[in-house]
């Protein structure tokens, strides 16, 4: 006499460990992009048609009416410049400024060379990408 062999039963798949390790992800991600300073709502940044520019948390803002900012309150040249030193550690990274688009050029030519001539050394404007 044959005897028939019941078929396997296939087992289900356990999603627990997928569920976790997307859970981790997701606070993960959480946290990380929370340690940036947010950038100062009153600067409306300048558009050029360049795709390069990224505007890192650590810039100093200049409002419409010339009003610096360095990481969310207002400061003189000499305070940013000496802040600038000492977070940069010596390791030639450039001072980043980002402009608002209503203040006039002249005005932002001279807030870069009061930085120069406060001993920034490297300086790099940071723009916005304009999307069409």
């Amino acid at each position: 006499m044959k005897l028939v062999r019941p078929a396997k039963r296939r087992q289900s798949e356990n999603m627990v460990a997928l569920i976790n390790v997307v859970f981790l992800l997701l606070v993960f991600f959480l946290v990380a992009g929370t340690l940036a300073a947010p950038p100062d709502n009153e600067v409306d940044l300048v558009s050029l048609s360049d795709k390069g520019a990224a505007p890192p948390p650590d810039m100093v803002f200049v409002r419409p009416d010339g009003t610096i900012t360095w990481q969310g309150e207002v400061a003189s040249v000499g305070k940013v410049v000496a802040n600038w030193r000492e977070t940069s550690h010596e390791d030639e990274r450039p001072l980043r400024i980002a402009a608002d688009r209503e203040l006039p050029a002249v005005e932002l030519i001279a807030t870069i060379r009061a930085l120069r001539t406060a001993g920034a050394g490297r300086i790099v404007l940071v723009t916005e990408h304009e999307v069409k």
